[in-house]
C-alpha cells in the first residue's frame, strides 16, 4: 500500500507539473496573441461620380476680351449650381456649323481665384475637361460669338452644350 501512495504522489506531482507547464505555455501564447495587430483593410479608393446637364442654345452671346479678361454680353445666362462635392466641370459643345465653337465660362462660386479654382471667366473652344471650379457655387455656360479672340474665331450658332459635373477630375 506504501508503494500505491509512493505512485499516486508522483503521479500528481508529474501532473501538476504538467499542467503548471501548460499554463506557462498557454500565457505565452495568449500574450504574443494580444501584442499581434491584424493588418488594417485598405481604404477604399475614390469613386468619380458625374452629373451631367444638357442645354441647348439657338443665340450666341457677344464675348470679348478686355485688358487681359473676358467680358460677355450675354442676356440669357445658362446658371447652374453645383454641390459641394462637385469640384470639376467637363464641357463639350455640339454646333450645327460641325465646328469647334466658342463657350463663354464663368465660376461665379464663392473664394474664386482664392484658392486655385478656375479664373472668373474664359472662353472655352469647343471643350474642355476637368475645368476645377468652387464647391457650392454657380457656373454659367453660354455660346459666344468671340470679339478679338483668335483661338477661336467661329461664333456659335445653334446646338447644345454638355456639361458634366464630377467630384474628381
Amino acid at each position: 500500500m506504501a508503494q500505491d501512495m509512493v505512485n499516486g504522489a508522483l503521479a500528481r506531482r508529474a501532473s501538476i507539473g504538467l499542467l503548471s507547464a501548460t499554463m506557462i505555455i498557454g500565457t505565452a501564447f495568449g500574450a504574443s496573441a494580444a501584442t499581434h495587430k491584424p493588418k488594417p483593410k485598405p481604404k477604399p479608393k475614390p469613386v468619380r461620380v458625374t452629373r451631367t446637364v444638357i442645354e441647348s442654345y439657338s443665340n450666341p452671346c457677344i464675348a470679348y476680351v478686355v485688358g487681359g479678361s473676358y467680358l460677355g454680353d450675354c442676356p440669357k445666362a445658362d446658371a447652374i449650381g453645383n454641390s459641394a462635392t462637385e469640384l470639376y466641370v467637363t464641357l463639350s459643345a455640339k454646333d450645327a456649323t460641325g465646328r469647334r465653337v466658342a463657350i463663354f465660362f464663368q465660376d461665379a462660386g464663392p473664394a474664386v481665384n482664392t484658392t486655385g479654382r478656375a479664373a472668373p471667366s474664359e472662353i472655352v473652344c469647343g471643350a474642355a475637361k476637368d475645368l476645377p471650379i468652387a464647391a457650392h457655387g454657380t457656373v454659367s455656360i453660354d455660346p459666344a460669338a468671340p470679339v478679338g479672340v483668335t483661338s477661336c474665331p467661329t461664333p456659335a450658332t445653334k446646338g447644345t452644350i454638355t456639361i458634366t459635373f464630377s467630384n474628381l477630375p
